[in-house]
Formats: C-alpha cells, structure tokens, sequence
C-alpha cells in the first residue's frame, strides 16, 4: 500500500515544475500572438511601400488610393496607415522598442505618430430613438432612423449609450 503525501500539493516539487512550465507556455504563447501581429503590419506596410510607384500615380488614380486598399482587404484606412507607419519607421524588426513586452497596440499609441493625412472626425450624436433587435446569428443589431444622419463607416467604433425606454 502506497503513502499518501504529507505535504501540500503546492510544497510538491512535480507540482511546482507543473505550474513553472504552464506560465512558461503561457508567456511565450502570447509573445508569439503580440509578435504575429507585429509582423503582420508589418508585412503589410512593407508590401505597400514596394508599390510607392504605383501610389505616386494619385493625379491617375485618384487621392484615395490608400482608403481604397483599405476597403478591398477589409481593414480601416486607418490600420493600413499604421501598418505602413510601423514599416517605414522600423524597416527591421529587431530595432523595436521595449524587447517581448512590446504590442501593436503599444507600438501604436507609444511610437507609431498618427496618420497625418487622415483627418479625426468629430463625434456625431444621435439623440433620438433606435430600435435593438435580436439576430438569427445571436447577436444583436440598434436600427436608427433614416434621419439621424449618423456618419461612420465599416470598422469604425461607436460609443452607444443605451437608456430605458419611455
């Protein structure tokens, strides 16, 4: 017949290699999510800086060119913007900042200056009632009326307050 343990689980050696190795997995898991995500910018803001050719030509193709490769690969004009951003001030990436606890989103809001030929647009309110319905998928749609003049387009984030009802 076999002894059980007399110590806690968490004083067992097995137990504590079991936990150094999960936060180990863990750790390097992320780091490599961040750091997909990093080369993925910048894989595309490389590939649309070897086109520069093609973006000189705007009296051709018109000033939108950077808004229209953004619509056609379903992204925001302004992510194009950083992904190009990202490729233009660190051509290599190993001169990142900030080593493994670095982060698009870090990269954006610490390094990576604004689009400058973006313009913000100001916040448009709506005042007004709006109907909430539930979808087939699950999820949920807000249907304003034809007036409210909301102006936003595919990708933008919308601030919502939602109140009872009269």
């Amino acid at each position: 017949m076999s002894q059980l343990p007399t110590a806690p689980i968490q004083n067992q050696e097995w137990y504590q290699s079991l936990v150094d190795d999960c936060q180990t997995i863990f750790v390097e898991g992320v780091f490599n999510a961040k750091w997909t995500l990093i080369e993925t910018y910048h894989g595309v803001g490389s590939r649309i800086i070897a086109e520069t050719a093609s973006f000189e030509r705007a009296n051709i193709y018109g000033q939108n060119i950077v808004q229209d490769l953004a619509q056609a690969i379903g992204k925001s004009t302004r992510t194009v913007h950083y992904a190009i951003a990202l490729a233009t001030q660190y051509p290599d990436l190993n001169d990142l900042p900030e080593g493994k606890n670095i982060s698009m989103n870090r990269l954006i809001t610490k390094y990576l200056t604004a689009p400058k030929d973006v313009p913000a647009r100001p916040a448009t309110y709506y005042n007004g009632l709006a109907t909430l319905t539930r979808q087939r998928q699950g999820g949920w749609s807000l249907v304003l009326p034809a007036d409210a003049n909301i102006e936003a387009e595919a990708g933008d984030q919308v601030h919502i307050v939602i109140r009872e009802g009269p």
